[in-house]
């Protein structure tokens, strides 16, 4: 069980996809060995999720043979999805998430599907 805070949000479609934390988390992951090395051009940008109060904005990229998201903030903090805000369940544009146990869990998930 993860006792990390559970982050209440919005989806957000905006005009232009933001790569940067994509690209810097695929950057590091090339960079250590400890990381899965992830190829930023296997994964797509779906939408952003911003936190209710706007301090957060977790950005949502699927990848595009596993079908599984990758979710990073802007500083490259990767976040895990845990389901619809309660209370909320029928509004497909609300969503809790949960910081990711690590970088390298995240990555994982992503590649290959696995529960981390």
């Amino acid at each position: 069980m993860n006792d990390a805070v559970l982050i209440e949000t919005w989806i957000h479609l905006p005009d232009l996809p933001d790569w940067r934390p994509l690209v810097a988390a695929a950057r590091l992951s090339r960079a250590c060995d400890a990381l899965l090395s992830l190829d930023e051009q296997d994964l797509m940008y779906m939408a952003a999720a911003l936190s209710v109060h706007g301090e957060l904005t977790i950005h949502l990229y699927k990848h595009r043979e596993t079908r599984r998201y990758l979710n990073l903030d802007d500083a490259g903090h990767a976040y895990r999805y845990c389901g619809p805000v309660p209370g909320d369940e029928a509004d497909l544009m609300s969503g809790t998430y949960r910081l990711h146990q690590s970088l390298a869990a995240a990555l994982v998930v992503a590649a290959d599907g696995a529960a981390a």
